[in-house]
C-alpha cells in the first residue's frame, strides 16, 4: 500500500514538472515569434 502510494506521489510531480516545462517552452517560443 504504502509503495503504491509513492509511485503515484512520483508519477504526479513527474507530470506536474512536464507541465511546467511545456509551459516554460511555449513563453520562450512566443517571445522568439513576437
Amino acid at each position: 500500500m504504502r509503495e503504491l502510494n509513492k509511485i503515484g506521489w512520483i508519477s504526479k510531480s513527474i507530470r506536474m514538472l512536464t507541465s511546467y516545462f511545456l509551459l516554460k517552452l511555449l513563453r520562450i517560443y512566443w517571445e522568439k515569434n513576437i
